[in-house]
């Protein structure tokens, strides 16, 4: 039984699987991981159409914030390569989640912002909804 949830744990749920759909049974070594990492940063790269001079700035922000999301969910005991229907977190974790997730999508929006244009941050915002969106499916068990 799917249970709703309110704007701020439906992010969390966006954040919690953002890289859900980059995994696939059985659980990756970590040299996949880090390469769906690499893909979903490529994806992404392109996606938002930088400039030559942008592409190395955004980069490295991209990185580390994917890598940081994947560190709080390990944090709080949470593997998002087995997250699905049948497993999803309880409502505390997902609170306690939604707290450093915002945290780490509040540092990343500043820090895209100084380099990113209005139309290239909202691109960002869409490509994080869609995220939000594939999330939303997996815990449904339609993703």
């Amino acid at each position: 039984m799917f249970y709703p949830v309110s704007g701020r744990l439906s992010l969390a749920l966006l954040l919690l699987f953002v890289a859900a759909p980059l995994y696939a049974q059985p659980t990756p070594s970590d040299d996949e991981v880090q390469a769906r990492m690499q893909a979903q940063v490529e994806a992404s790269l392109e996606r938002l159409d930088l400039t030559e001079a942008q592409r190395p700035l955004v980069r490295p922000i991209l990185e580390a914030t994917f890598a940081e999301r994947l560190a709080v969910m390990k944090a709080h005991g949470l593997d998002p390569a087995t997250m699905n229907a049948d497993n999803r977190p309880g409502r505390r974790t997902l609170r306690r989640l939604s707290k450093d997730m915002n945290r780490v999508r509040k540092e990343t929006d500043a820090q895209l912002r100084e380099v990113l244009t209005p139309d290239q941050m909202e691109t960002w915002q869409t490509l994080e909804e869609e995220r939000q969106a594939q999330t939303r499916a997996q815990m449904r068990g339609r993703g």
